[in-house]
């Protein structure tokens, strides 16, 4: 029999034993992650075991598995870093796994990633800021479709008067006049300074936009509007329709001042207008532009006060076109009455300081009856003295006629047939007739 090399005790050097467990493996045996060969135990186990499992070694422990000579690089894990700490999602960072121990984890290392920081908060901070920015939007689309900052803000007609009425109502003359495009020749009485002493004597208040074309269509396409507006101006309600037309996209007025004159006729006495002044300013019998509302007219004469009938409103602004008349009406001061009385009692009392039947003038009143030089006149009544107002169309100026009888109530005397006795006269009177230039002083009255 032919003994095998290794086999018995035959062949060449004492025959083949096979490999023992603590030898190295050959080239085919089990290598870590960098290729190289996995140590054995220096010793097989006694007695008899199973047969090993693939993937274990001589302990049945679990053998990493078999690598490539160069590791993949696997990204790592979102909201984590190469060493397992959390890190910023734009700054991701891949790390290699160690290829020792158990099979890497989501950080490379084993470990198990931190758990992502929670986005509840974040989302929370994220709907709170939605929710202020739509209510935001909400509220200033609230205000601003009731009021504009400024002429070009508004959205329709009825916006455009409103926030002209708004400009007046908080003294910004400018920001008023913006409203229309049909500029005033004159900003004089145009100011914020005279606005304000405007709606601080009628505040302008309760602006209502009870109807406007505009806002529905119908007229807009045509660019023109009608606006049915109500607004206080003090204790005075001013309820009219202002045309609006859009122009180049933005609504405006067709005016946004009232024009003034001091007469609508322009003939006549223009004595009177000559003295008219406006918020102390003298008119001079000029036209003048002004807002809606309070007005201040005086007369620059101090003899005369100068008022006007009908106070200028939206109505003034919506027929103003051709200009508004003031219309106003003259009359004397009550300072001025009282110096024209005095000079009718002056007459009179050439009648009351007299004892003649007969008194010098300017009396002229007669006792008959009584014998001259005994005769007591007493106070006139001039109760029924009148002194007219002033005349817009006559020629006369600014001169006042002074008419009516002055009485001599109960004037006695010796009687002059009847054996001497006392004698009552009742009713003696005189006629007064006379005028009073309101331009001189002090006033003197001329007895006609």
């Amino acid at each position: 029999m032919t003994n095998m090399p290794g086999s018995g005790n035959g062949g060449y050097g004492g025959g083949w034993t096979p490999p023992t467990p603590g030898q190295q493996p050959g080239a085919g045996g089990p290598r870590n992650a960098y290729g190289q060969p996995i140590a054995q135990p220096s010793q097989a186990p006694a007695g008899n075991y199973p047969p090993r499992q693939p993937g274990t070694n001589a302990y049945g422990q679990p053998v990493a598995p078999q690598q490539p000579q160069v590791p993949p690089t696997i990204p790592p894990q979102p909201g984590t870093n190469g060493y397992g700490q959390p890190m910023a999602p734009q700054q991701p960072a891949a790390m290699p796994p160690s290829g020792y121990g158990p099979p890497p984890g989501p950080n490379g290392y084993g470990q198990p990633a931190a758990p992502a920081k929670g986005r509840k908060p974040l989302l929370i901070v994220f709907a709170i800021v939605v929710v202020v920015a739509i209510v935001g939007a909400a509220g200033w689309t609230f205000l601003n479709t009731g009021s504009s900052s400024g002429p070009d803000s508004a959205a329709t007609a009825g916006d455009a008067v409103k926030g002209y009425l708004e400009a007046l109502s908080r003294g910004d003359a400018n920001a008023a006049l913006a409203f229309s495009d049909d500029q005033p020749a004159s900003k004089d009485f145009l100011t914020d300074d005279i606005l304000k002493q405007q709606t601080s004597k009628w505040p302008i208040t309760n602006i209502r936009i009870l109807s406007d074309s505009s806002a529905s269509g119908g007229n807009s396409a045509i660019s023109f509007g009608q606006v049915h507006v109500a607004v206080n101006f003090g204790d005075k309600t001013s309820d009219t329709n202002l045309s609006v037309k859009k122009q180049d996209s933005h609504w405006r007025l067709d005016r946004a001042a009232v024009k003034l004159e001091a007469n609508s006729s322009g003939i006549g006495n223009q004595a009177a207008a000559n003295t008219l002044t406006l918020f102390g300013k003298p008119l001079n019998g000029n036209a003048a532009y002004v807002f809606p509302g309070f007005l201040d007219i005086a007369s620059n004469n101090q003899n005369i006060t100068a008022t006007t009938k009908n106070p200028v409103l939206l109505d003034q602004l919506a027929t103003a076109g051709s200009g508004a008349s003031l219309q106003p009406t003259y009359t004397v001061t009550d300072a001025a009455k009282t110096a024209i009385m005095a000079q009718v009692k002056a007459i009179t009392d050439a009648c009351t300081n007299s004892h003649l039947a007969v008194p010098p003038k300017p009396c002229d009143a007669v006792a008959f009856g009584v014998v001259d030089g005994t005769v007591n006149w007493g106070p006139a009544d001039l109760s029924r003295i009148k002194i007219d107002n002033i005349d817009n169309y006559s020629s006369a100026g600014l001169t006042v006629r002074v008419s009516g009888q002055a009485f001599f109530n109960n004037v006695t005397g010796t009687d002059q047939w009847n054996g001497g006795g006392t004698k009552t006269l009742n009713q003696q009177s005189m006629y007064i007739n006379g005028s009073v230039d309101l331009t001189k002083t002090p006033l003197t009255l001329s007895q006609k």
